[in-house]
């Protein structure tokens, strides 16, 4: 995966919450409702935050060469700029429809942005970064869409389904990141010590090869001897196993 790949995919999560942004704006603006305008309006002001997020991490993969995240950039960038065309096609339909459309409408959009694409990449550049990402409020956001359908004495169950669909959606995809960043991390070199086989970690410590992989890969281990340690240290019981 190229710097560029890397960069355009970024830009194209950009684009999708601009985008959301847009649509957002003009549910306010299209609603006669002061509620409602307030309400949409917030929303705006939440994918406002995901678009300076997207900017500036556009901004440093355009200035630093990162690692890749995706075995299949094409692919990926492919599947974005079909979403981009489906919330674009969105976007050109009436906005003067009632409550409960609107909110129907919403949850599409946030269907479209949902792509595991955006997961890997809170993720992986948060390593980077180190800064703040959408997907620590995430949830929060999709909350707030129910909030605002019971505001306005809405929310049937058809709605609360959905949104436990999108949460239960938004946690399979931060599994599935977890797991790519395990086989990027498994895919890397790792700088073990040529005697003392200490492992160096990401703030340039060493350590013990267990506690490397037990914080990066989230595994236990089980301890044992192997035959040759077994005659090395404990030659005793092999004397006492043959009598």
């Amino acid at each position: 995966m190229s710097q560029a790949d890397h960069v355009e995919i970024i830009k194209l999560c950009l684009t999708l919450d601009a985008a959301a942004c847009k649509f957002y704006r003009k549910l306010g603006s299209d609603s006669e409702d002061k509620t409602l305008q307030e309400f949409w309006n917030a929303m705006m002001h939440q994918e406002e935050e995901h678009v300076r997020y997207w900017k500036n991490l556009a901004h440093f993969a355009e200035n630093n060469t990162v690692p890749p995240v995706f075995d299949n950039p094409k692919e990926i960038k492919n599947q974005l700029k079909d979403i981009c065309d489906q919330v674009h096609a969105l976007l050109k339909g009436d906005f003067k429809v009632d409550v409960e459309t609107s909110f129907f409408m919403a949850y599409q959009v946030e269907f479209y942005l949902m792509h595991p694409a955006f997961e890997a990449l809170f993720l992986f550049m948060r390593k980077h970064t180190g800064d703040a990402s959408p997907s620590d409020s995430y949830q929060d956001h999709i909350a707030f869409i129910l909030e605002g359908l019971k505001q306005m004495g809405k929310v049937k169950p058809v709605f609360k389904l959905i949104a436990q669909m999108m949460n239960r959606l938004w946690q399979a995809h931060q599994k599935l990141a977890l797991q790519l960043a395990d086989i990027q991390a498994l895919r890397s070199l790792i700088p073990i010590c040529m005697h003392c086989k200490k492992v160096r970690n990401d703030d340039g410590y060493w350590g013990q090869v267990e506690s490397y992989v037990t914080e990066h890969f989230h595994t236990d281990f089980s301890h044992g001897i192997c035959p040759e340690c077994m005659v090395k240290y404990y030659p005793e019981f092999l004397d006492k196993k043959e009598d």
